[in-house]
């Protein structure tokens, strides 16, 4: 399993520059006028093969996508989920598997609260860990799996029970960082909705209200839009609950958020108070309407 491990950073680290792309735009956009002149290949299939062209090329070779984005075309946008770690007894299916095969009925199966829209599609962020078998579960029911690297930031305190219980080395939490593999698919989503696997809604789909509120931020400050994070309000903490997020990914702002995850107070609550912290002070942190709030139910 390859792993993306975070070295120790201070914040003066950082640098204000915004990252600089490999330009291959201009190369590949050359190429394909050349093409177009020379075959009868529709325009749009020619745009579609230009996106796919300079999706592989900024990506990490790491990154997988099952079914590949020239077996199933990409959608504008994506609801999200993570799922970092599987068992490898295919009779034994553990809690948060089963909460992404929830998702999946529930955002493609299930008439009264299924994806509406035709530019949305259901996606399963998971890294090498996850098992054959589940992966063919998870295709059935009508997903796309992104294979990504995970990310354990260094640093980390050793996982005690009762003491540091939900973080920290060898908790249930220790890949909790991986989630910020989102914020790298800018070449290959306008915008993302992110639920964590055991987050459910039973009643009615968040989907469409939650992008209409991004949305509507991006267009009173378009100069700002990948500034921007729409979040649920954790009921325990002064921050955002990470179990549920839309944004727009940018490579910048996962360049800076790389380097703050070991620097405390970021690093004080996993990845919700790196994600809390940074947008207060970098960008834009707006908390959803309440009832999207991610309490526990007991």
């Amino acid at each position: 399993m390859q792993t993306l491990t975070i070295e120790k950073t201070t914040h003066s680290s950082l640098d204000s520059d915004w990252i600089q792309k490999e330009d291959v735009s201009a190369a590949v956009d050359s190429a394909s006028k050349e093409y177009v002149a020379e075959t009868s290949v529709p325009s749009h299939e020619i745009e579609q093969a230009t996106k796919n062209a300079l999706i592989y090329q900024r990506l990490p070779k790491e990154f997988r996508f099952i079914p590949s984005i020239e077996e199933r075309p990409l959608k504008r946008r994506a609801v999200m989920t993570l799922l970092t770690h599987g068992r490898s007894n295919e009779d034994d299916i553990d809690f948060y598997t089963m909460g992404t095969i929830f998702h999946a009925f529930t955002h493609l199966h299930r008439e009264q609260t299924k994806i509406k829209s035709n530019d949305t599609e259901f996606v399963a962020m998971i890294t090498n860990s996850i098992p054959p078998h589940y992966r063919k579960l998870f295709l059935q029911f009508g997903m796309r799996l992104i294979v990504v690297p995970p990310i354990i930031v260094d640093g980390l305190p050793e996982y005690t029970p009762l003491v540091n219980q939900f973080a920290g080395k060898g908790s249930r939490l220790q890949f909790q960082h991986t989630k910020l593999q989102m914020w790298r698919l800018e070449d290959v989503y306008d915008a993302i909705l992110y639920q964590d696997s055991d987050l459910f809604f039973v009643k009615e789909s968040p989907v469409a209200p939650l992008f209409n509120y991004l949305d509507q931020a991006v267009t009173k400050a378009p100069q700002n839009a990948t500034s921007y994070i729409g979040a649920a309000f954790d009921c325990g903490l002064d921050m955002l609950n990470g179990g549920m997020m839309v944004f727009k990914p940018s490579v910048f702002h996962y360049e800076k958020l790389l380097k703050l995850s070991n620097v405390p107070p970021y690093q004080d609550f996993m990845e919700q108070s790196l994600i809390s912290y940074y947008y207060k002070k970098f960008g834009t942190l707006e908390y959803v309407v309440f009832s999207n709030n991610c309490c526990w139910l007991f």
